[in-house]
């Protein structure tokens, strides 16, 4: 499996959120849809990308490099999204 954009957002939703409860509260699913959904992706990754706590969640070495490689892909796939409808609404 590729990381996939959704995959990305789905990362940074969860740092985010500082918590696995709060981010699937947020993001309306499961608590376990979300972990088994973060499973996925670190296999994906080839790494953890959360150290898991009582007192919530920090990224590790992994998941911050991640993180700060993520977020302007995220923005840039939005303007990208953005730019090319109104392009498509003038014909």
């Amino acid at each position: 499996m590729e990381l996939e954009l959704r995959h990305m957002e789905l990362v940074c939703s969860i740092h985010e959120a500082g918590s696995l409860s709060r981010a699937a509260r947020r993001l309306g699913v499961s608590q376990p849809a979300l972990t088994a959904a973060l499973h996925r992706i670190e296999r994906a990754a080839g790494g953890r990308l959360f150290d898991r706590s009582r007192q919530g969640i920090a990224p590790t070495d992994l998941g911050q490099f991640l993180l700060i490689r993520a977020r302007p892909l995220i923005h840039e796939v939005k303007e990208l999204t953005t730019a090319v409808r109104q392009r498509a609404e003038k014909g």
